[in-house]
């Protein structure tokens, strides 16, 4: 290494070759290290082998948890290559804290309480699901939508409810609390928001993830115990084919454009609903699953039928299907098949305008 601080809040250049350690798990926290140039990787040792929990590259920041606290720190960091930080000391993030106005102070020890209560709040959150098996790609994301709904919906309902969740901020923090690396995570994230259960806004480290609408996730979780635990329910949702759920996806897309709300049944004739690129037969076969599972009702015969649907809860639960489906039969990543092979938001909107 090579150096030194000549004045707290300036910080010092550090020079780390390929391999050096520049922090254990467990040594004491408080400092900031900004990755000026090359890759960090953060790890942590369990039964004798270690776990890596991410790689960090230029412009990122070691740290941040601990900094405020000066906690011991929550895993070991590793220069992958030759690497140059700029460190700042703990006492000039104080000096800094201590000049500013007592608004910001009154965020920053907001921050510092929720920092603390972190580690529990997750612990609970993410309890060990036997029931998915935690190491496998379903436990994996029952992990992180039962973390993401336990820490995200307090901010929002809290005392200047936040509108978004710091993703990535989150993942490394449930990575090291779930010896789980982060690129297994951020496959779950993936899996979850091409299905369409989160809405991830961003890219890259500003990926934030708004946490007032959490409903689909609570719907997944659901859906995960029925596989589990009603053997019952989980035949009739292994009986959904690919074609059925297509059509029923396309009566949602409908239903929505029509106004659907949360909550709430949306009726309509079913002639209405189908969409004229699905046989009669075939809607109604649909229909008549989803109302075995309780997310349907029909009433009349032929051309008169008339359709009652809980729509979103339906569009919901047919989204988590196509996840568990598709993470209980393969190895992460895998593509997850939810879009039928016709677009039914193009479809609805079709349809919407003709009736």
């Amino acid at each position: 290494m090579t150096g030194q601080p000549s004045q707290p809040m300036q910080g010092a250049l550090i020079d780390f070759k390929a391999g050096t350690v520049i922090f254990k798990e467990g040594d004491p926290g408080g400092d900031l290290y900004f990755i000026k140039a090359g890759d960090v990787q953060v790890y942590r040792e369990k039964d004798g082998h270690e776990v890596v929990l991410a790689t960090l590259k230029t412009g990122e920041v070691l740290g941040i948890m601990t900094c405020l606290t000066r906690d011991p720190r929550l895993a070991s960091a590793r220069a992958l290559n030759d690497v140059k930080v700029l460190i700042v000391k703990q006492a000039g993030i104080k000096t800094l804290i201590s000049s500013t106005p007592q608004w910001v102070n009154a965020v920053i020890k907001d921050f510092i309480v929720r920092i603390k209560n972190m580690d529990e709040l997750y612990m609970k959150a993410v309890a060990p699901t036997t029931r998915a098996g935690a190491d496998r790609p379903l436990g994996l994301a029952v992990t992180l939508a039962r973390g993401l709904i336990s820490f995200g919906e307090p901010l929002a309902t809290g005392a200047g409810a936040a509108r978004s969740l710091a993703l990535d901020d989150f993942l490394m923090r449930l990575s090291s609390v779930r010896d789980v690396p982060k690129d297994k995570l951020d496959a779950v994230v993936h899996q979850l928001a091409d299905a369409g259960l989160i809405a991830v806004e961003g890219k890259g480290t500003a990926r934030k993830l708004p946490v007032s609408e959490l409903g689909a996730l609570r719907a997944f979780l659901d859906l995960v115990l029925v596989w589990h635990d009603e053997p019952i329910l989980r035949e009739r949702w292994l009986s959904v084919d690919d074609a059925e759920a297509t059509a029923l996806t396309t009566m949602v897309e409908v239903a929505k454009y029509h106004g659907a709300k949360p909550g709430t049944e949306f009726e309509a004739p079913l002639l209405k609903l189908r969409g004229e690129s699905h046989p009669l037969e075939l809607a109604r076969r649909a229909l008549a699953k989803a109302e075995d599972l309780g997310f349907a009702k029909v009433s009349g015969n032929g051309d008169d039928a008339k359709v009652a649907v809980k729509a979103i809860a339906l569009q919901h639960a047919l989204r988590s299907l196509a996840v568990i489906r598709a993470l209980s039969r393969a190895p992460l990543p895998v593509p997850v098949p939810v879009a039928p092979a016709k677009n039914p938001e193009e479809t609805a909107k079709v349809l919407a305008e003709n009736f």
